[in-house]
Order: structure tokens, then C-alpha cells, then sequence
């Protein structure tokens, strides 16, 4: 079997439930001293906004940012951790993040989160584990100018989702797949159409994601889960390009499992052997001794990027790489996440 070293996520019991239930958001400001960040962005943002329908129908649910309680205009960012942007005007900037059961310190990884995202000035980003969906709509509201959706799978603690830059992103036709099959997706992928507009507002390029986070563990039984999974995925995504030859696919989140295995054991095999048609932007990162989940001293690359074959003009020349926050963020792996994003940059054609 496969060398995947990671234990079962609490989340996949399946069961439901704030993580975080009588929070005290007037204690914002002091929890986030301990998370070595300056002065909250903004401790009274629409604390008592509606979160959205988790249960609702349409596949998300959706949560907007930029406005109070009272509706008025969020002040722009007032506050840095002081990391460097990685998003560029001229690139679009995607990332997947496993934000490991956010918010995983509360009010503190609330704050935190959201000024890393403000410093990295990413375009989309792909998440996972969001366990209350309340903290997230806070989040959001620390950052004006973001929106985001999160899975409505009732079955699921743990959500993947997205958080995106309202002024470039438009998303439609938000639906989960596979929500029927729980033993091989202990959280359903969300599957989101996107358009993003060139900071000109003059081109814009459309493209399908599908956010997933399959299962954790490392019995021979959560392998199967995978592999089984990836195989629905890649037909999935063979008859998606078949009905729809002119639009592009990512399949992209935390896959729980390497890229790097023999092919013997290999769960992504049936993408690795049709790479006419499919390519991961991080199989070199991996073969490079790179890692994404840093659990343990011994960490591993198990959150991907992949995109199908008519996608490869568009991130052609691409630039992939792991973000090692944790040696820039004071207290990451107890506050943020035991995950590092993973970002890919690229100049779709559409935008040239």
C-alpha cells in the first residue's frame, strides 16, 4: 500500500456541529497579540451577519465579505503580518490551502488567516476543512474586497470551499459531486464554474475547479477510498472534456496521499499514465523532496494542483511552488494550520 502516513481527520466521523460555540469577540484583539500579528484588521465587522444556508440546496453556500452589520463599506486592510504578496497584477494567482479544522485557535486563527491572505494577495484560493461556518463568514468580513463559498454537504464536518477576489472572480453553477458516496468521499468535492476578468477588465478566462479533500489514514482501507475516488474523479473529468472540449478542468485540494509512490501502489496512476491529457503542476515539487503537510518532521506533498490536457496552454510556463509559512508566521502550526499553501501563477491565454 501506499506510504501515506497520515491518521483519520476528526472530521470524518461525519458528524456536525460548531466547533467553536459562545465565542467572545470582544477577546479578538487579544488573542491575536499571541499569534504575533499586529492589531485586529477590524474587530467589529458584521459579527452578526447571516452566515448562509450550509443545508441549502444548489451544492454551497455563500458568504460575501466587505460590509458590516449595518451594511456600510469595511475599511481597507489596516494591518500586516508582513509577509510579501505572491500575487503579481499581470498573473492569476490560484492556491489551495487545508486551513486544518478552522478555526483551529479561534478568534486567533480567524484574525490571522485573514491577514495572510491580505499580505499573499492571491486570486482564488481552494480550502479545506472549514468547520464552522460562522468563523468564516467573520473571516471574510476581515477582508474586503474577498467572498467565498463553502460545501453544503449536510454529512460533512469538515467543508472544502473557496475565497476569492470579487473585483477578478465571478463563480457559477456551484453543485458537489459524489454526495452519495460517503465511503469513498467522506466529504463530497465541490465542483465551481469560474471566470476571471485580466485587471484591465478587457479578457477574461473560464475554466471549471473541482475542490476536494479525500480521505486521511493509512489502512489499506483508506487507500482503497482514494483510489477509488481518483478513478470516479478521472471519469468524471474524461467525460466533462468529451461534452465540453473547449473548457478547462483543475481538480485541486488536499488529495491526502503522494504523488511520488511506485506505480504498483501509486492511487494517482490513472492520471499519471494519461499524461496526454492530464498533468500535475506539483509532481516535480514532490519529486524534489518538497512538502506541503509538515504533521511531523517527516512531512509530505499531498496537496495538488492538476489540470487537464486543455488547460496546458493556458498554465503553460506556469510557477508552482510551496509557501513555508510556518518558518514566517509566529505560532502557524498551532494557530493556522499543519498544512502549507500551495500556489501555482500563470498568464492565461486569454489575458496575453
Amino acid at each position: 500500500m501506499a506510504t501515506e502516513i497520515l491518521g483519520p481527520r476528526a472530521g470524518e466521523s461525519r458528524s456536525r456541529g460548531s466547533a467553536n460555540p459562545g465565542r467572545r469577540w470582544w477577546a479578538l484583539a487579544i488573542l491575536c497579540a499571541l499569534a504575533a500579528c499586529d492589531p485586529p484588521l477590524n474587530a467589529d465587522s458584521g459579527l452578526d451577519a447571516a452566515v448562509g444556508d450550509a443545508d441549502g440546496g444548489g451544492g454551497d453556500a455563500a458568504l460575501d465579505s466587505g460590509r458590516d452589520a449595518a451594511g456600510r463599506d469595511l475599511p481597507g486592510r489596516d494591518a500586516s503580518c508582513g509577509l510579501a504578496a505572491v500575487g503579481t497584477p499581470a498573473k492569476f494567482d490560484l492556491a489551495t490551502w487545508n486551513l486544518q479544522e478552522f478555526p483551529l485557535a479561534g478568534d486567533a486563527t480567524v484574525d490571522l488567516v485573514a491577514r495572510i491572505l491580505f499580505d499573499l494577495q492571491l486570486d482564488l484560493i481552494a480550502v479545506q476543512e472549514i468547520t464552522d461556518m460562522r468563523d468564516f463568514q467573520v473571516m471574510l468580513s476581515l477582508m474586503p474586497g474577498y467572498s467565498g463559498r463553502v460545501s453544503s454537504d449536510s454529512y460533512a464536518f469538515q467543508r472544502p470551499g473557496l475565497i476569492y477576489r470579487t473585483d477578478m472572480i465571478a463563480i457559477d453553477n456551484v453543485q458537489l459531486l459524489f454526495d452519495d458516496n460517503n465511503e469513498d468521499f467522506p466529504r463530497a468535492p465541490l465542483q465551481v464554474d469560474v471566470v476571471a476578468t485580466d485587471p484591465q477588465g478587457s479578457a477574461s478566462y473560464a475554466f471549471t475547479i473541482i475542490v476536494v479533500h479525500l480521505k486521511a489514514g493509512a489502512t489499506e482501507a483508506d487507500e482503497t477510498a482514494r483510489r477509488n475516488a481518483l478513478v470516479a474523479l478521472k471519469t468524471h473529468l474524461d467525460q466533462q472534456q468529451v461534452a465540453n472540449p473547449d473548457r478547462d478542468y483543475l481538480l485541486i485540494g488536499d488529495f491526502n496521499d503522494k504523488l511520488t509512490d511506485s506505480a504498483a501502489y501509486n492511487v494517482f496512476q490513472p492520471f499519471l499514465d494519461d499524461s496526454a491529457d492530464y498533468r500535475f503542476l506539483d509532481l516535480q515539487l514532490a519529486r524534489n523532496g518538497e512538502w506541503s503537510w509538515i504533521g511531523t518532521s517527516t512531512g509530505t506533498m499531498i496537496d495538488h494542483i492538476l489540470i487537464a490536457d486543455q488547460g496546458d496552454t493556458d498554465f503553460a510556463g506556469d510557477q508552482t511552488r510551496v509557501l513555508h509559512l510556518e518558518q514566517q508566521v509566529a505560532g502557524y502550526q498551532t494557530t493556522v494550520s499543519d498544512h502549507r499553501p500551495v500556489v501555482t501563477s500563470v498568464e492565461p491565454v486569454a489575458w496575453r
